[in-house]
């Protein structure tokens, strides 16, 4: 379900910002940038003390994506299993265990639309705000290339949380910091992904796209349900890394 309501987010903001939908110069300029490939700027920014946590999320990522093409299977339970491995061999304990433990909370959120979550959790009006202008900045790419654009408008916004221009509490200072690192490693792994060359169509780029778009924002969903719902940042990192899953379980990835 989850899924189908940051679609129908995604659908609705790309229609309602969309002019002249039906003129084929837009269909030639989206064709010439998928063709044309600019390369992604690296997603680390050193300043933030959080980079760390996002850093981690990507690498275990791939280290699923491996193994999940080593098997050729995509099942949910492998998927899973994956997670919980990368997971249990980096810090130790019974994943498994806790994960079901936690997934009777996170299902109260599962059917909240990611633009509705800071009104469900438990965070400032002032932090609800900035979290929500960065999920717009997120539905504001139309390709992988306005990565660079989103990174940047991410690593200002950490700046100033940094400098104390952003009046929220130093709990929700570091609450920020933690999930800007995870959805700007994030969204540079899922826009790396989307497919890029001379012979791609139109149809399935945009489907690539989305499809890398959809697994950041399934990514934000799960970090922001953890870090408003408990004090450890390992479960923030295996939350997102766990919806980020089943994100490419979702699309065949």
């Amino acid at each position: 379900m989850k899924i189908k309501m940051i679609c129908l987010m995604v659908v609705a903001l790309t229609v309602g910002c969309s002019k002249d939908v039906t003129k084929p110069e837009n269909t030639n300029t989206i064709t010439k940038v998928a063709k044309k490939a600019i390369k992604l700027d690296r997603p680390e920014n050193p300043e933030n003390p959080a980079d760390s946590i996002g850093i981690i999320h990507n690498q275990a990522l791939a280290y699923v994506y491996q193994k999940l093409t080593v098997k050729k299977d995509f099942s949910k339970d492998l998927k899973k299993k994956y997670v919980v491995e990368y997971f249990e061999n980096r810090y130790g304990g019974n994943l498994m265990k806790s994960i079901d433990e936690r997934d009777e909370i996170y299902r109260r959120y599962d059917n909240v639309p990611i633009l509705a979550l800071t009104k469900e959790l438990p965070c400032s009006d002032v932090l609800a705000q900035v979290v929500n202008s960065i999920i717009y900045a997120a539905y504001e790419m139309k390709v992988p290339d306005d990565y660079n654009t989103f990174k940047q408008k991410i690593i200002t916004l950490e700046q100033q949380v940094l400098k104390g221009k952003i009046k929220i509490s130093r709990t929700e200072a570091d609450q920020l910091l933690h999930f800007t690192s995870i959805i700007r490693h994030s969204m540079w792994f899922w826009m790396e992904a989307v497919p890029k060359n001379e012979n791609l169509n139109e149809t399935n780029f945009l489907r690539g796209f989305f499809r890398g778009l959809l697994g950041g924002l399934a990514d934000a969903h799960g970090a922001l349900v953890s870090l408003f719902s408990y004090m450890s940042f390992r479960y923030v990192l295996e939350d997102a890394a766990l919806d980020s899953a089943m994100m490419l379980l979702a699309f065949g990835y």
